[in-house]
């Protein structure tokens, strides 16, 4: 029920969480020995998936409003609105504030301000309401913390992949890989709900593999 309800919303993070789980998924819990089902269910979902963004207005009305949003900041065109510009110059900040200072940054008190004094010089006509952080939790750890904040950041990530009991474990990875690849887009970590459930289901899925893996 709620594979269709994604597609009917149109939700672009939970649609990409939705395939990743599903590819993550028949990795592991299909048998060596007949990985060649990948092929038909791989062939399954993209049809499926043409079917939907042909079939379902909403999913198809997002669609178009995403290529007409890159038809205009692609260009350096700013229209009031466009959900997906408002990210694209959020992450030029970011870059900017990156090439400034990549050593340290610019510290995690300070990137408010200076991503808004960006926005002064670059996009003034940008409202207020639309003048985010960089849409990019590495982003932000890197302009904020620099190269060390970087660093610490990936080894978060990394370790989990390097840890053989958890890297075997489909029900952690079907949670933690697309909860840290939606961090190249998205800024969880910003807010405290989102923090909590990151923070709460990681350490519950990690302390359950290994449980498993001592027993």
């Amino acid at each position: 029920g709620q594979y269709i309800f994604l597609h009917f919303l149109g939700a672009k993070t939970g649609l990409i969480t939705l395939y990743l789980t599903t590819v993550l998924l028949s990795i592991y819990l299909i048998p060596k020995n007949k990985k060649w089902w990948l092929i038909i269910i791989y062939s399954l979902v993209g049809l499926a998936g043409y079917f939907a963004v042909n079939t379902i207005p909403s999913l198809k009305e997002r669609v178009n409003f995403v290529r007409y949003d890159f038809s205009h900041y692609s260009k350096g065109e700013y229209r009031e609105g466009l959900s997906d510009a408002v990210r694209f110059y959020s992450l030029k900040a970011g870059k900017d504030i990156i090439s400034n200072h990549p050593i340290m940054g610019v510290g995690f008190s300070k990137l408010q301000d200076e991503t808004s004094h960006w926005y002064d010089l670059n996009m003034p006509q940008l409202p207020q309401k639309d003048r985010f952080l960089p849409s990019s939790q590495l982003v932000i750890y890197w302009a904020s913390g620099g190269i060390l904040g970087l660093l610490i950041f990936l080894i978060h990530l990394l370790i989990p992949l390097f840890t053989k009991y958890l890297r075997n474990n489909v029900w952690f990875l079907a949670f933690f890989v697309p909860g840290i690849f939606s961090f190249s887009y998205e800024t969880h970590l910003e807010g405290q709900l989102p923090l909590f459930i990151y923070a709460f289901f990681t350490a519950w899925f990690w302390w359950l593999a290994m449980l498993r893996n001592r027993s």
